[in-house]
């Protein structure tokens, strides 16, 4: 069983090897069936994508990352199986404790709600 910061990491890095891969130079129409920024089939539709583009997905996926370091301070020494995170424990500054991850990590996992992996219990409440 993966648990919600191994899974987070994991579509992060997919996220990431995409972008890189989509920041080679476009495909001509001749090289493939791929579709290039310049081939696209409307003004929305590249505006979209330059909006959307490489430096933005991996700047996206650096922020991530830095979200999932201030929420999650690895597993429990005392609880096995939870993770402590120390940013959503509130005033006590104890730390909220949870099997599936702080609201945050589960927040940042609900755009990969639709992979095989994602576990219906890191839905947000």
């Amino acid at each position: 069983m993966t648990d919600i910061v191994e899974f987070l990491f994991e579509r992060i890095a997919e996220d990431e090897k995409v972008a890189r891969a989509a920041a080679v130079p476009p495909r001509t129409h001749d090289e493939g069936p791929h579709r290039s920024v310049a081939q696209v089939d409307s003004t929305e539709d590249g505006a979209f994508i330059d909006h959307f583009g490489p430096p933005r997905v991996l700047a996206e996926c650096d922020a991530k990352r830095a979200l999932i370091a201030l929420h999650d301070s690895g597993p429990s020494e005392l609880l096995p199986g939870v993770r402590v995170c120390p940013s959503c424990g509130g005033e006590s500054g104890q730390g909220l404790v949870s099997p599936n991850g702080c609201p945050t990590l589960r927040a940042l996992a609900l755009p990969y709600a639709g992979h095989a992996d994602y576990q219906s219990e890191w839905h947000p409440s």
